[in-house]
């Protein structure tokens, strides 16, 4: 939805995009979740995603024009990570109101990251990081050229930031382990349109009155 053009190089019109997220809507759908992971193109390369962080803006802007809520998840801790990367993507979440489910970079056999980490002594013993690897909220190895707690410092700070401006009330226990999307996207909910709720409880009434043929 946040593109202006398909891997082909051709136009794809907002028009057309728009009416996709209200095709969505008009479906039942109540939630959309977009992986941004960063808001460092730089990292995103990195992280082979072909995309650019320019996409996410767009895409939360057209599911809004929808009345379609967004949530997102990001990655810190990427090789490339720095201060600035972070103000970087958290700043492009202030910005349009989205609050991020936040892990932290997390390299797992057969990546790319773990052969980095293997390669750069990250991880000296195989056996004893596999054991203690939990969630990805869990903060287990340091790739980048920050310390461990100037990239976990940042990143609560920020998290925090977002969780006040946004009035989530979510607790600094709670800012990585978030509990649900529900504790951190009641900012954005959004009364549908008469059109939406009579469409899906037309829908409803379809289903019902076809069980009750069968």
């Amino acid at each position: 939805m946040g593109r202006e053009l398909d891997n082909k190089g051709n136009p794809i019109p907002r028009k057309e995009r728009l009416g996709l997220a209200k095709q969505f809507v008009k479906a039942g759908c109540a939630l959309v979740n977009y992986s941004l992971e960063s808001g460092s193109d730089e990292i995103l390369e990195a992280m082979n995603k072909r995309v650019k962080s320019k996409y996410f803006n767009e895409q939360v802007q057209i599911c809004r024009e929808a009345s379609l809520p967004t949530n997102t998840s990001i990655v810190i801790g990427f090789p490339q990570e720095t201060s600035e990367t972070i103000k970087d993507t958290m700043t492009k979440l202030e910005k349009l109101k989205v609050y991020p489910s936040t892990g932290f970079l997390l390299p797992l056999p057969e990546t790319g990251m773990w052969k980095y980490a293997l390669d750069n002594n990250h991880i000296t013993d195989i056996d004893q990081y596999l054991t203690k690897i939990a969630d990805r909220q869990d903060y287990t190895i340091n790739l980048t050229k920050m310390s461990d707690d100037q990239l976990k410092k940042e990143t609560l700070y920020w998290l925090e930031k977002l969780d006040n401006t946004f009035g989530n009330n979510l607790g600094k226990d709670k800012l990585l382990k978030t509990g649900g999307e529900e504790k951190h996207t009641k900012h954005q909910l959004i009364d549908r349109n008469t059109t939406t709720r009579d469409t899906l409880n037309y829908a409803a009434k379809e289903m019902i009155t076809e069980e009750t043929v069968k």
